[in-house]
């Protein structure tokens, strides 16, 4: 049915698209060390940003210390399409970073299925607030760069710490 940002700037959804399942969580670790997952199908990836989760918000305060990516199913594409993952805003509109956590990931590293990647500050792909400390909570957002995918699916796993 739909959804719209209430008179509180709440996200609310309305009708069937509350049934739509969640594609990331948080899971429980011990110490410091945090983790988020996010399973993406790229085929719904455009231009622009796409929210990833409306459940899943990033925090702020806390450093990003690296982002894994694990390829389910190989990615294809006519074209070669780049992966950004970023940070959007809770207003759901004003994009804090397109490039947050990845950077121009290639298409040939995101194949075959079983290939995996982790990505740290200053590594091919890694994102530019890799190794730095978030200042607001925000959406996980991405987005496809030149061109589009015909298949694929990966889990994106991001690992943080709370900065003292």
């Amino acid at each position: 049915m739909g959804s719209q940002l209430n008179s509180d700037n709440l996200f609310v959804k309305i009708g069937t698209t509350k049934a739509v399942p969640n594609r990331a969580g948080e899971f429980k670790t011990y110490g410091a060390l945090r983790e988020i997952e996010l399973v993406m199908d790229l085929t719904t990836l455009t231009s622009s940003q796409v929210i990833q989760s409306d459940q899943e918000f990033f925090p702020s305060g806390v450093r990003i210390e690296e982002v894994e990516i694990v390829t389910e199913t190989a990615a294809t594409s006519g074209g070669a399409p780049t992966l950004d993952i970023g940070l959007i805003q809770t207003d759901r509109s004003t994009v804090t970073n397109n490039t947050a956590f990845t950077s121009a990931v290639a298409l040939a590293t995101l194949t075959p299925a079983g290939a995996k990647q982790v990505l740290r500050q200053g590594s091919t792909g890694a994102g530019a607030l890799i190794g730095s400390t978030t200042s607001q909570v925000n959406y996980i957002c991405a987005r496809a760069n030149t061109a589009t995918y015909t298949a694929g699916r990966i889990v994106v796993r991001i690992r943080y710490m709370k900065v003292i």
